[in-house]
């Protein structure tokens, strides 16, 4: 079995945010230094932080295949053997990412980051429940809580 997903590199998310923060910075105070209305300027600037988070996210996302076999399951150049997988813990953060963390028996911890834009992290959880049901699900942790 397979899906093809979406995987965030965390590194170029964290330097797409750095390099696009100016937009949604400085066009609002230039706005409201010329005489613009200060609600319409805090708004535009929600409006411009949004955007940049998401034009963030889709810069930094690549495609990845995950597949389960009978003995392991591989993305991109990783392969995990079934047995060596002793639970799986979901994590959702705030910034529209859920980190999909197998935990080995050997105490290793091996991350799988997705994006929730498109139900693309849903799809993933699923797919993994599905195709792995005799292994242990944590609760998931919203980060927010």
């Amino acid at each position: 079995m397979s899906i093809q997903l979406y995987a965030i590199r965390l590194k170029k998310l964290y330097l797409a945010i750095a390099l696009l923060s100016p937009i949604w910075i400085v066009i609002p105070v230039l706005i409201q230094k010329n005489g613009g209305h200060q609600y319409l300027v805090i708004f535009l600037g929600l409006v411009l932080l949004t955007l940049t988070g998401i034009l963030a996210q889709i810069i930094a996302r690549r495609k990845i295949e995950l597949a389960v076999s009978d003995h392991a399951v591989n993305y991109e150049k990783l392969s995990i053997l079934k047995n060596d997988i002793q639970s799986i813990k979901i994590d959702k953060s705030g910034i529209g990412i859920t980190a999909i963390g197998f935990n080995l028996k050997t105490g290793k911890k091996i991350v799988l980051h997705l994006p929730n834009l498109n139900r693309n992290a849903e799809k993933g959880i699923a797919f993994i429940e599905k195709a792995l049901p005799e292994v242990e699900f944590e609760a998931p942790v919203d980060l927010l809580e």
